[in-house]
């Protein structure tokens, strides 16, 4: 008994990592639900997507680019870029 005690506590290893490829592939298909261009998302670095919402977008479709995006358990940080052109407009 003791034996198997300690084989259930053993630690598991970690799953496989997933490569830049397949988060590209799950962003893609997180904007093509939605209906905005792939070109939304941004990978920085090994852990972290900046979004940049197209000017003129409905705030739904970032609403549901959010919500995808949390729903999808992805491991990485979510930025957000500015929408400097939306302001240069209302000046």
């Amino acid at each position: 008994m003791p034996a198997a005690m300690l084989f259930a506590c053993q630690q598991q290893p970690d799953p496989p990592a997933r490569t830049q490829a397949s988060y590209r592939t799950a962003l893609d298909k997180i904007a093509d639900t939605c209906g905005v261009p792939r070109s939304s998302w941004m990978l920085v670095g090994k852990d972290a997507v900046s979004l940049s919402f197209p000017p003129g977008e409905p705030y739904e479709k970032a609403d549901c680019l959010i919500r995808e995006f949390h729903n999808s358990k992805l491991p990485l940080k979510l930025g957000f870029i500015g929408n400097e052109a939306y302001e240069k407009n209302q000046q």
